[in-house]
């Protein structure tokens, strides 16, 4: 009588030890890609805010160049306008929107904006921010009686230096105001503050919109009255930085 041998057959799976490496390597991987990921994120959206601030700056050139060198208004008396709805001309739009909502938004700021109902394209329709130093209030702030002049760029002494836009803080939807007024050193227009730090108060600005905003990985980003656009960290811009007469 014959037996037959019974055939084995290797097992194809992994052994404990060769799935505990597996997991080890693919932990280490996910260490290394997942960061480098939000990095590339973090710059992609830094290059865009980088272009908004470019068309923004190229926009506010052409109106200037349209009306005698003179900037426009942050805002005016008459309605709520703001410098962003006078410079929706010379600015292309893809949202079909009274004003190119896409070129003004930020796409590193984490609080949505959102349009106020009743107000529609007249509200705080960006989150950037302007220099009040260059785009005044012509609302007479000050209770003068007589509205407060442009400012012409021709006036402007070092254009390479004077913030003309920048990232804005924001408010509970999402806006900014039309200047950053409450920012500290914005009134100090003395030659005596120019080399005075300019002090990150995203936290001091509590929800009101009106100061500069290092959103950028502890980064605010800006454009010059010359058209160049910069980004910089805390204690890299001074109080020069926004006054055009010295």
């Amino acid at each position: 009588m014959k037996f037959s041998r019974l055939k084995t057959t290797a097992s194809n799976g992994f052994s404990l030890t060769e799935l505990l490496v597996a997991l080890a390597i693919i932990a280490v991987l996910a260490a290394i890609i997942i960061p480098a990921v939000g990095n590339v994120s973090r710059t992609a959206n830094s290059t865009k805010c980088l272009s908004n601030l470019h068309q923004i700056g190229t926009a506010i050139t052409l109106y200037s160049q349209e009306n005698n060198g003179y900037f426009p208004y942050g805002i005016k008396q008459k309605g709520v306008i703001r410098w962003s709805h006078e410079i929706q001309n010379y600015l292309a739009s893809t949202t079909g929107k009274k004003t190119p909502t896409e070129v003004f938004v930020c796409p590193s700021e984490s609080t949505e904006l959102l349009e106020q109902s009743g107000n529609g394209d007249y509200y705080r329709n960006t989150n950037y921010i302007a220099n009040p130093a260059l785009l005044t209030d012509d609302r007479d702030p000050q209770g003068t009686g007589s509205s407060v002049s442009r400012i012409s760029y021709f006036n402007v002494l070092r254009p390479a230096e004077v913030i003309l836009v920048a990232d804005g803080t924001v408010n509970n939807n999402g806006g900014s105001e039309w200047g950053f007024f409450s920012q500290t050193g914005i009134t100090r227009s003395s030659e005596t503050y120019a080399d005075e730090i300019v002090r990150d108060e995203t936290e001091a600005d509590a929800g009101s919109g009106r100061r500069l905003s290092w959103r950028h990985d502890g980064h605010v980003q800006a454009v010059f009255v010359d058209g160049h656009v910069d980004g910089f960290s805390v204690g890299e811009l001074k109080y020069k930085n926004f006054h055009y007469n010295y």
